[in-house]
């Protein structure tokens, strides 16, 4: 199964199901922040728990990597699942 990335505000809440298979050597701090959502401490996030339904704005759906803006990752290898933005009535 695919997962979506989802973004809130602008900011990535999920990560989904679009990381790569291998990871670079040498520290990279976005592989150390994509392991925090790997750590079992951390366990999954879902929509309902960041959200209430009565204070979206809008939500923006992009099925596949072709068609995500550059400014939610364009056609990178963590968008390849697709992404949500969901827009809130406080965070335009």
């Amino acid at each position: 199964m695919c997962e979506p990335r989802v973004f809130l505000d602008g900011l990535v809440v999920i990560r989904g199901g679009s990381r790569p298979t291998a990871r670079q050597p040498g520290g990279d701090p976005a592989s150390e922040l994509e392991d925090l959502f790997e750590d079992p401490r951390f366990g999954a996030m879902a929509l309902d728990d960041l959200i209430s339904p009565n204070v979206i704005e809008a939500i923006e759906v992009y099925r596949s990597a072709s068609q995500v803006p550059a400014e939610f990752g364009g056609s990178g290898v963590f968008t390849r699942c697709g992404v949500v933005v969901i827009w809130t009535r406080r965070g335009r």
